[in-house]
């Protein structure tokens, strides 16, 4: 019983700082951040959540939970609705968020620098035009969050 014990400790211990450095993609798949970046570990996580008529709601803080959450409370402030707030959401931490409505359909994506977030965007919505809605009325760009949580 202790030396199971032990393992399962230690196996926490080696791979409990790893997890730490994961970051949720715009899919919702962990994926592990770029190299050198352990260092921002500290900063803050934003999070941008949309409902499906394109209100959304940012939230931004030190625990991927809450960020989660004040999200979801800003979004539902302006929703107004019982649910939908967060039905898609992307989070990342000391990195750029992006919202593109396109008609009825939303695009985000979030990522370490602005470019490569619009970048993912654009490659989201050329996916959408090519495999389901070639008739996508034009894109527009709705809110664009930066580092700090900020939505300039």
């Amino acid at each position: 019983m202790n030396k199971r014990l032990f393992a399962v400790a230690f196996c926490a211990f080696i791979i409990g700082p790893v997890a730490g450095h994961m970051v949720l993609g715009a899919s919702g798949s962990p994926s592990t951040t770029a190299p050198g970046s352990y260092q921002d570990w500290w900063k803050d996580v934003t999070v941008l959540a949309v409902a499906p008529d394109g209100t959304w709601g940012v939230g931004t803080d030190k625990m991927f939970d809450s960020a989660v959450a004040r999200a979801l409370a800003d979004c539902k402030r302006k929703y107004r609705r019982e649910t939908g707030c967060g039905y898609i959401q992307t989070a990342v931490r000391a990195g750029w968020s992006i919202m593109f409505r396109c008609g009825g359909e939303n695009i985000i994506a979030a990522e370490r620098q602005l470019a490569d977030a619009i970048q993912q965007a654009r490659r989201q919505e050329i996916q959408l035009r090519m495999h389901y809605q070639p008739d996508m009325s034009r894109c527009e760009r709705i809110v664009t969050v930066d580092p700090h949580g900020s939505v300039v």
